[in-house]
């Protein structure tokens, strides 16, 4: 009985963590989205992709530029979109390379590390 008590409060101060750090808005821009907010946007995606702080603290960042992104008008989603798309993008000769390396695969060993390759391929750089 003692072992489900702990465990019920373990997972109840869990809950409550998540809730604060989720419930949490570092950056919250302006609904345009003018050029200041968008440096600090730029520095907000930059470190939720380099996941310091583990995966929780990654989920809480994240959460954080959705929050952000609900708060723009659609100029400013524009403006966030666009800004994703051209500093956030993958090398596309890279990911290029990779498709063509699990395409010409042969055998079970080779596709596999050519999935691995392309998964790789697939995360964006980290660009401040």
């Amino acid at each position: 009985m003692a072992r489900s008590g702990f465990l019920d409060c373990t997972l109840a101060r869990i809950r409550n963590a998540w809730k604060d750090i989720a419930g949490r808005r570092e950056f919250v821009p302006r609904p345009d989205l003018p050029d200041d907010d968008r440096d600090r946007l730029r520095q907000a995606m930059a470190e939720c992709l380099e996941g310091r702080g583990g995966e929780v603290s990654a989920r809480a960042r994240a959460a954080d530029l959705g929050h952000a992104y609900l708060t723009l008008d659609a100029t400013g989603r524009t403006r966030f979109l666009s800004l994703m798309a051209s500093d956030f993008a993958t090398e596309g000769a890279r990911v290029n390379a990779a498709i063509a390396a699990v395409r010409d695969a042969d055998g079970a060993e080779s596709r596999m590390r050519a999935e691995s390759a392309l998964s790789q391929a697939l995360i964006s750089p980290v660009r401040p």
